[in-house]
């Protein structure tokens, strides 16, 4: 992080540890079920209007 350039540009930079971490956690392991599910591969292709369960789940 630049800060001298957020500060030249009147932002406020802050450091907060530990904000947050809870729910990086959480969002982390639903992106990594999401992945496992094959939830992307799933979405594009209902979008498709292919309904291939058999190539999605294992």
């Amino acid at each position: 992080m630049d800060v001298e350039a957020a500060r030249a540009a009147n932002i406020t930079v802050v450091n907060c540890p530990d904000a947050n971490t809870l729910a990086v956690a959480e969002h982390t392991l639903a992106l990594l079920l999401a992945l496992v599910r094959r939830l992307p591969q799933a979405v594009s292709s209902m979008k498709a209007g292919e309904m291939g369960k058999e190539r999605l789940v294992r």
